[in-house]
């Protein structure tokens, strides 16, 4: 039992652990740059946990722009919380859009928010990275 914290490589002291992978970090700098040339995003969030699977280092520069919260795999979601996550995203004044990016109808939903009139200033920069792994449902466009 005696040294089982250095096997595992737990730092004694309590020192900051760098788990930011490389990758991750380069998205987020690739987005941040995009944000700057962006009039509209479309910010993607889980459904079932909207508030969690936002970026929290990106909501600054993202309250700056026109921004429609599409709340994908609502098919996943709670239809009776969803409902609620809808009413509380209007009370805030934001743009909602509960999506299921597999289906065709929804993806149409989101291409109608596009060609809505809006003035544009500058190029609107869609893409689409994971924050949090390759596997995972956080994505913002």
């Amino acid at each position: 039992m005696k040294g089982w914290l250095g096997a595992m490589r737990f730092n004694k002291s309590g020192g900051k652990i760098n788990w930011f992978p490389g990758h991750m970090a380069a998205a987020t700098r690739a987005i941040r740059h995009r944000l700057k040339l962006s009039d509209l995003v479309i910010e993607v969030r889980d459904a079932r946990i909207p508030l969690s699977s936002a970026n929290d280092d990106l909501q600054p520069m993202l309250s700056e722009k026109r921004r429609v919260i599409a709340l994908n795999k609502k098919d996943l979601a709670n239809p009776n919380i969803m409902h609620r996550w809808i009413r509380y995203f209007d009370s805030c004044k934001q743009e909602c859009l509960p999506i299921n990016a597999h289906s065709r109808s929804s993806v149409q939903k989101v291409s109608d928010i596009l060609s809505m009139p809006f003035s544009w200033k500058l190029v609107v920069s869609l893409f689409c990275i994971c924050f949090i792994c390759q596997r995972c449902s956080n994505y913002y466009l």
